[in-house]
């Protein structure tokens, strides 16, 4: 659910209808999109990525010295993650939400000493945080407007009256927008849509600019865009396949 700020949208728009999404429900189809991604990069897709001169070789440099750290702090740091990790996952038990567990994480490492406060300022990134508000601003205009219900309308009319559930997975796969209104237009599970929206969005692999991590390793490899498209167009096509397969099984849009 935390994976990435995407999942986190999803969930802020259930909730203004009542539902949600549990914890680890995005490793149903996430898990096997990752383990056939691994499996197929391993093997035959490693001749499709890029074998560029790494420009800027700190970047990948995993040699840091920690001596300077205090061992309680090390341990304190870790204590922390882990009851807010556990706050997060139980979030309905203990009846305190994630962003305030978050919250409540973040106040305990500045309190206890382990991070100052100015650096926990700049481990803030703007960027996600008015992506994450923009797009929430976004989907309540459509709604509000009802220009949401009119491109579900469109949608659902060219559809047709009895559209097979592969197709209506495919299509919403693809159109990672005015999910919800397109759930209740077609009278489908809107956390079935929502997971085939939110899926299909983070599926972004062919462009250094479809996803932040995307662009954060641009100039680190010396990445192109050629690159991205070679080497991500085949894992938009697994993930396709793979969502395809498990989405309709695992969320159907009409459950019984």
């Amino acid at each position: 659910l935390i994976g990435a700020p995407g999942n986190l949208i999803a969930q802020s728009a259930l909730d203004e209808i009542g539902m949600s999404f549990g914890f680890f429900e995005y490793a149903i189809v996430g898990l096997p999109i990752l383990i056939v991604g691994i499996l197929f990069y391993a093997t035959i897709g490693e001749k499709l990525l890029p074998t560029h001169e790494v420009k800027d070789e700190g970047a990948f440099s995993t040699e840091q010295d920690f001596s300077n750290v205090p061992q309680w702090k090390q341990v304190l740091s870790l204590v922390i993650l882990v009851l807010t990790l556990l706050g997060m996952i139980f979030e309905k038990q203990i009846g305190i939400k994630l962003c305030i567990t978050g919250g409540i994480g973040a106040l305990a490492l500045i309190l206890t000493g382990v991070i100052s406060e100015k650096d926990a300022l700049k481990s803030i990134d703007l960027k996600t945080i008015f992506l994450f508000g923009g797009t929430l601003s976004l989907a309540s205009a459509l709604d509000k407007t009802g220009a949401g219900a009119e491109i579900a309308n469109l949608v659902i009319g060219a559809l047709g009256e009895n559209p097979s559930p592969y197709v209506l997975t495919f299509v919403v796969f693809i159109l990672c927008c005015v999910c919800l209104s397109i759930a209740q237009g077609m009278g489908a599970d809107p956390r079935a849509v929502l997971m085939a929206c939110v899926i299909g969005g983070s599926c972004a692999y062919a462009t250094p600019i479809g996803m932040p991590a995307n662009t954060m390793v641009v100039s680190a490899g010396g990445y192109t865009f050629k690159d991205y498209a070679k080497a991500g167009l085949p894992l938009i096509l697994i993930a396709t396949i793979v969502s395809m397969v498990i989405l309709p099984i695992a969320f159907p849009f009409f459950p019984q």
